[in-house]
């Protein structure tokens, strides 16, 4: 295959029999922004996604491995056939002026997806990409989705809107988000871990774990030469 230089990366996926890693890349030629790896060589692309000609932010799997779904910087979802590698259903952003998604994955094994545009949670089902019926959601997704519209979880750090950087792992009982909130009268970032519950058992509304160390501002700096000499050619 000829050599594709360049293109920053977004997000990458590999397939659940993992022979494979799927990279969304920033790539506006017409050859797509998604490239394929066998994981067994990892040094050469093995396949070129075309059917996006702007850079893809998020790649995913469905627990199956018979979908991969992707979304591009235009906010167009695209559902493939994983074993055609054939685009099956295309779906336009909720808001062509908002189009960005924060995040899109499957939160479990059922055939739905998850996302977070401006507009916040949306789910799909696949491959048709049509809202799904409320009542045909797996019991924690659908716990998930009455709270967060329902404004009853709380934010660390006095953290006002809901967070758009967000992973549903409702198979394992666990989701997870990220926020910035306040303290000192300067930003805090953070990191929480909450529990998922069914419709009928009430939830947790502040994480049961909580990561804060993230530092936005660098406070000191030191050369590599001088904090790790041993180091070839002091590179990192």
């Amino acid at each position: 295959m000829e050599l594709i230089r360049g293109g920053m990366s977004y997000s990458i996926a590999f397939s659940p029999d993992g022979n494979f890693l799927v990279v969304g890349v920033h790539d506006y030629r017409e050859h797509g922004a998604i490239r394929v790896y066998r994981t067994d060589g990892l040094d050469e692309i093995d396949q070129l996604l075309a059917g996006h000609s702007v850079p893809v932010r998020h790649v995913a799997f469905s627990r199956d491995g018979q979908q991969l779904v992707n979304v591009d910087a235009d906010g167009f979802i695209a559902v493939w056939d994983w074993n055609t590698r054939e685009i099956t259903k295309r779906l336009p952003p909720r808001d062509t002026n908002a189009p960005i998604y924060d995040a899109l994955h499957f939160p479990g094994d059922e055939p739905i997806l998850f996302g977070v545009d401006f507009g916040g949670p949306v789910l799909y089902s696949t491959p048709s990409l049509v809202a799904p019926q409320p009542d045909s959601l797996p019991a924690t997704l659908r716990a998930w989705m009455i709270d967060i519209f329902g404004r009853k979880f709380t934010y660390p750090f006095g953290t006002a809107q809901d967070p758009r950087i967000l992973d549903l792992r409702m198979d394992d009982n666990l989701w997870a988000a990220a926020g910035v909130g306040n303290e000192n009268e300067g930003n805090k970032f953070w990191v929480g871990v909450w529990p998922t519950h069914s419709v009928q058992v009430p939830g947790v509304p502040a994480p049961t774990v909580i990561y804060d160390q993230h530092r936005w501002n660098v406070t000191a700096h030191q050369r590599v030469s001088d904090a790790c000499p041993s180091l070839p050619n002091n590179r990192l």
